[in-house]
């Protein structure tokens, strides 16, 4: 199922908002622009299932399916470790290419017994055995550390240093990648907490200007003879990082509603209510405020829901 993801929301309160405001804060992208999968649907309709081991006559071996809302991703043994590699499966979302990009999905359980990388893939071309190309942004099991890698002919090269950190499966994971140009950035948050991140790896590649993107788990172990096993939800792609949403009030029950400059080709909509559909109202693309941030000035009094679209 596909559902809109929710912005950030950030209160800058010049005083206590009166007690009747109910502020929300969402952020809508037409699907030309962004892809969204939270998987409450039960199925990974519109993933296209990379396997490029499943033609060599031991049978499919990727393992896709839904549970409980979330994507479950498991690569089965390769029947050729030493001619074909490891295990390797991928969901891809072929149905949009992107230059830039910002994509991210939570990571939400994994097989701890298992020696393997699993996260993020972006520009990706030309899918198949021996053939694909593009960007990763994985987390290595076995060495508890992250890294961006470029992939050519499936085979990966360093494009950021390894980053350590230790991610324990009983908890649920953000696991962010952008790029703009030759710049790529991959982050990992807590999903409790998405103003910290845990780990930060970036650097520059110029080989792959656009392509798709999708989740990747793979066979890290010793042999390339074992298994993978990962569990993702709530992913989300777009050519752009959607923008932050703050507001302030004032002890005139006026309400500031800002995002950033960089932001203008976003338009306000509010609302008073989330019960009837069709309730949004356009409020405008804002104005300049401190050649920072655009803005919106209005009552505070009352219901106010506030989303921003990209007409």
């Amino acid at each position: 199922m596909h559902h809109l993801p929710t912005s950030l929301c950030r209160s800058r309160r010049l005083v206590s908002a009166p007690a009747a405001l109910a502020l929300a804060c969402a952020l809508l992208a037409p699907p030309a622009q962004a892809q969204t999968d939270n998987f409450n649907d039960g199925n990974d309709n519109g993933w296209t299932h990379y396997d490029p081991l499943g033609g060599l006559g031991a049978g499919p071996r990727g393992v896709f399916s839904v549970v409980n809302g979330a994507y479950r991703i498991q690569a089965l043994a390769s029947p050729s470790p030493a001619g074909a590699g490891p295990g390797r499966v991928a969901g891809l979302r072929s149905d949009v290419t992107y230059s830039r990009f910002y994509i991210t999905v939570d990571v939400v359980n994994w097989n701890t017994n298992l020696n393997q990388a699993f996260g993020i893939l972006a520009r990706i071309n030309t899918p198949g055995l021996g053939t694909t190309a593009g960007y990763a942004f994985t987390y290595q099991t076995s060495g508890h550390d992250v890294q961006i890698s470029s992939i050519t002919a499936e085979a990966p090269a360093d494009v950021s240093p390894t980053v350590s950190v230790t991610l324990n499966p009983t908890n649920r994971y953000r696991f962010v990648l952008e790029g703009n140009g030759a710049q790529l950035v991959g982050r990992v948050y807590l999903a409790s907490d998405l103003s910290t991140p845990l780990a930060v790896a970036s650097g520059n590649n110029s080989l792959y200007g656009s392509g798709i993107a999708g989740l990747l788990v793979y066979d890290a172990s010793s042999g390339g003879n074992a298994t993978a096993d990962a569990t993702f939800d709530n992913y989300f792609a777009s050519d752009i990082q959607p923008p932050t949403l703050t507001y302030e009030t004032t002890l005139f029950h006026e309400i500031f509603v800002y995002w950033p400059q960089d932001y203008a080709e976003f338009m306000l909509q509010g609302a008073t209510n989330l019960s009837s559909p069709g309730q949004w109202m356009d409020l405008g693309f804002g104005e300049a405020a401190g050649n920072q941030r655009l803005y919106y000035e209005g009552s505070a009094e009352g219901n106010k829901f506030f989303r921003l679209i990209r007409p």
